[in-house]
């Protein structure tokens, strides 16, 4: 992790020291949470960083913190403590309760405390239990499109520079390999939940295994978003039809035996072994894997009504194994997730460029991890005349805001684009290669330049206002 680049949300993090606030900064593991800690460290020397993970079965250094820490607030120091890794703290949620307690006996206080650690679920749900709103909520994830741009010192917003992003973005995080990240957020959850005073509903995990979770990542890859049923997913040849496909080149080169060979070890093997997973692990799975932020579920719905909560659905236990896929598709949020696996299948084959049809996949999933999908459906309409059957779909339909978005990394035709299934004072956006305007009833924007801006927004947590020229260039390829 580079120590010098600052990321966004590291404004935020100045900001509660100098209003001298309350603050949890939440996002999926190793993300650069901690990297930004010891930045505000850095910046303010007379801060204290504090990594409970050093201490961690040491009770006595453990008390002896927090009570210096009760002290500086009932004292009025001027004080900044920068707690990472509080989940392995000694009863976390109950002294950051004495926290508050000793807060709410002052009237101005002089302390900044800034709280983070590997399980962002439960330390946020801490936090909103213990202090109400009266602390700060800080929202991180890994580094987007807009923020590695200025990390790379690129000021050009264009397709070629969105494939760099692609493929190189995994460098600034030194990433391993799926199955190296997902079990350090598995060992985290373990750690955060082996004690009754940690315990946390939301990260349910009795029936999850790093297998199970790798399974349903690679599953996801090339599936689940394009409306997969279950029987479909059991198809033993789909996964080599599909990447034989995409990989014309690399399969002729690496010849027909081996390629088909990686595929079955590394992806058959694991697709294949969700055939003999009971619902309650695949469910878990789906349910643990949400709340590390790594996926999206966007569910269906032909007219915007009754539109179900997948996750809530989930962690109730509703539905069955058969029809797990018939109300939702599911999305990875992070295109360095997607390059992981191809990479553990190519290896020392994988090519410098992104499949024409691989990249429209990624494009999809991206967009609906940085988009809010609260309230959101994907809009699938059939309609059946003369015997034939005709789906009609729209990617993203936001109703609350009255927005419909069809992604694509190609220039559609305008008589194959399902927009105008929608309401007419529905805002419709349309995502192109290379066209950018306005029309009478919708507007298109490359899908590069949308990225960018709605990464941007989303990495100072503002609002992605869509067609706000505060946003959009409205010029295709344009200079930051």
């Amino acid at each position: 992790m580079e120590h010098k680049f600052k990321r966004y949300f590291y404004s935020k993090l100045k900001e509660t020291v100098e209003e001298k606030k309350f603050a949890v900064l939440t996002g999926p593991r190793k993300c650069g949470k901690t990297v930004a800690l010891e930045q505000l460290h850095e910046e303010y020397p007379s801060s204290e960083y504090i990594n409970f993970r050093d201490y961690e079965g040491n009770i006595d250094k453990i008390y002896e913190i927090y009570e210096k820490i009760e002290n500086s607030i009932l004292n009025h120091d001027n004080s900044i403590y920068l707690l990472d890794e509080y989940t392995h703290a000694e009863k976390p949620e109950a002294e950051m309760n004495k926290i508050a307690l000793a807060f709410s006996k002052i009237e101005n206080n002089n302390v900044t405390i800034i709280f983070t650690g590997s399980d962002s679920t439960s330390l946020e749900n801490w936090a909103t239990r213990t202090f109400s709103s009266q602390i700060k909520i800080i929202e991180t994830n890994f580094i987007n499109y807009a923020e590695w741009l200025d990390y790379k010192m690129i000021n050009t917003v264009s397709e070629e520079t969105y494939k760099q992003f692609v493929l190189e973005v995994s460098d600034f995080y030194h990433f391993e390999d799926m199955k190296t990240y997902l079990k350090s957020c598995l060992d985290e959850t373990i750690t955060s939940n082996a004690h009754i005073d940690r315990y946390n509903f939301l990260t349910d995990i009795d029936n999850v295994t790093e297998d199970s979770l790798l399974n349903l990542c690679y599953s996801t890859l090339y599936s689940l978003h394009n409306s997969m049923t279950v029987q479909k997913f059991y198809q033993k040849d789909r996964l080599h039809r599909d990447l034989g496909h995409l990989y014309t080149k690399e399969k002729k080169k690496i010849g027909n035996d081996e390629f088909y060979g990686r595929i079955d070890k590394f992806y058959q093997e694991r697709s294949y072994a969700i055939r003999n997973y009971d619902y309650d692990e695949i469910r878990q799975s789906l349910v643990y894997l949400s709340n590390c932020g790594l996926i999206t579920f966007t569910p269906f719905s032909d007219d915007g009504k009754n539109i179900p909560n997948i996750l809530n659905d989930l962690y109730k236990g509703k539905g069955n194994k058969e029809n797990l896929f018939k109300t939702f598709n599911i999305t990875i949020n992070y295109p360095m997730f997607y390059i992981a696996i191809v990479k553990d299948i190519l290896k020392d084959d994988m090519p410098n460029d992104i499949p024409d049809t691989l990249l429209g996949s990624i494009i999809e999933c991206h967009l609906r991890g940085l988009l809010s999908t609260t309230g959101c459906y994907e809009h699938r309409e059939v309609e059946v005349t003369d015997n034939k059957t005709k789906m009609y779909e729209v990617d993203i339909v936001n109703p609350m805001k009255k927005i419909g978005i069809e992604i694509s990394k190609a220039n559609k035709e305008l008589k194959k684009v399902n927009l105008n299934r929608l309401p007419d004072d529905y805002e419709k956006i349309l995502l192109t290669n290379n066209v950018t305007t306005e029309l009478e009833n919708m507007n298109m924007f490359t899908y590069y330049d949308f990225i960018y801006a709605a990464s941007y927004a989303h990495a100072i947590d503002e609002e992605f206002m869509f067609s706000n020229d505060k946003w959009l260039s409205g010029k295709g390829d344009w200079q930051i």
